[in-house]
């Protein structure tokens, strides 16, 4: 009965060790997406079209309506952020 004791904690300190590498990876990947786009900017603006952010990059000149559709529609209100 002993070695089931000692299995069942190797199990479970392996499992501790698993999440506390898994918790170690988020947060370097984190950081790093965070610096990486600190040193490249995106280009174009974010707007807010109903209550999602839309990144939107505008590209030439403008014909006709100079609506931004998203999907082939878009909300009424759509305003820059």
């Amino acid at each position: 009965m002993t070695w089931m004791r000692s299995a069942a904690r190797m199990l479970v300190w392996a499992g501790l060790a698993a999440a506390a590498g898994a918790a170690l990876t988020l947060w370097q990947a984190g950081r790093r997406e965070a610096a990486a786009e600190a040193r490249h900017p995106p280009q174009g603006q974010v707007l807010v079209v109903g209550s999602h952010r839309v990144h939107v990059v505008e590209m030439g000149r403008p014909r006709g309506s100079a609506r931004i559709w998203c999907c082939c529609t878009a909300p009424a209100a759509i305003r820059a952020t």
